[in-house]
């Protein structure tokens, strides 16, 4: 029998389940509230395989490499992203979690061209994020898929080269409590294939409560720095979501629980988005 078209590169899998939640951000406080974040990544078109092994929770994250490499699909561009977009968003649609994020990753190389809110357009059950950030109760989430370019990869959807990392990742707002980059931090869940730069900025500067990644499919798992909860989702090697309980202060003026909606903000720093170095209007 012949591989079914999601096949093509990747084998199916056998689920090994979650990990059991760990906590973040100010759980030593009485008073706080908590969202379970459910976390994965690089599920390179086998994740209707993890259906059944991903816990409910109030937030799902995705960071990238939904898809895989494949040249006709960059051929046939526009067509591609709508199917690709289609098919997460028919996925995302089949989880409970209230909140859904995405970022793209490397091998979404049939998005890289297009403008955030003409992808947006095609995910109805979560939300796009391209180096612009939401808000969840005064919870912020920001991402940026940028990774850099790899000299024996194709794979080079958001790449760029390795001098021009630093500078992206200081346009990240330093109020961020929640990371999303498709590029791990240097010596943190990454299988040393992390951004020194990246690592540096994250410890320094932003400090967020948790930074998800993924990329280094053997670095998936949780570890803690300085306080800072980091995760590597990778679903590819380890068929395992993280899964972070994190706890914060809701806003004095915070709505009814049920009410909570999330709040999408442009960004103010670069454009709409059609790729890595793009210069467009704010969108």
């Amino acid at each position: 029998m012949g591989k079914k078209k999601n096949e093509a590169r990747y084998l199916r899998v056998q689920p090994t389940g979650p990990k059991e939640p760990v906590k973040a951000g100010c759980y030593n406080n009485p008073n706080a509230a908590k969202f379970r974040i459910i976390h994965l990544s690089d599920t390179h078109l086998c994740h209707n395989d993890y259906l059944d092994m991903i816990p409910d929770g109030d937030i799902l994250v995705h960071t990238g490499d939904f898809s895989h490499l494949n040249i006709l699909r960059y051929v046939r561009k526009e067509n591609d992203m709508k199917n690709t977009m289609k098919e997460l968003d028919a996925f995302f649609a089949k989880l409970p979690h209230k909140f859904k994020f995405f970022i793209a990753g490397n091998h979404e190389i049939t998005l890289d061209t297009f403008k955030r809110d003409e992808i947006q357009q095609h995910l109805t059950n979560g939300v796009y994020l391209y180096r612009n950030s939401a808000e969840i109760d005064g919870v912020k989430f920001y991402g940026d898929p940028c990774t850099n370019i790899r000299g024996n990869s194709y794979a080079r959807a958001y790449a760029i080269h390795g001098h021009l990392l630093s500078g992206r990742w200081k346009a990240i707002d330093d109020d961020v409590d929640v990371l999303l980059t498709h590029m791990p931090p240097y010596g943190l869940q990454d299988s040393k294939g992390g951004c020194q730069d990246l690592r540096n900025e994250v410890l320094t500067r932003i400090k967020p409560k948790v930074h998800m990644f993924g990329h280094m499919h053997s670095g998936n798992g949780i570890t803690f720095h300085d306080d800072i909860c980091f995760s590597n989702g990778a679903m590819h090697t380890i068929h395992s979501p993280n899964v972070i309980d994190l706890y914060y202060e809701r806003p004095k003026d915070a709505p009814d629980v049920s009410e909570i909606e999330v709040k999408v903000h442009p960004s103010d720093k670069i454009d709409n988005s059609t790729g890595p170095e793009a210069k467009c209007s704010i969108m």
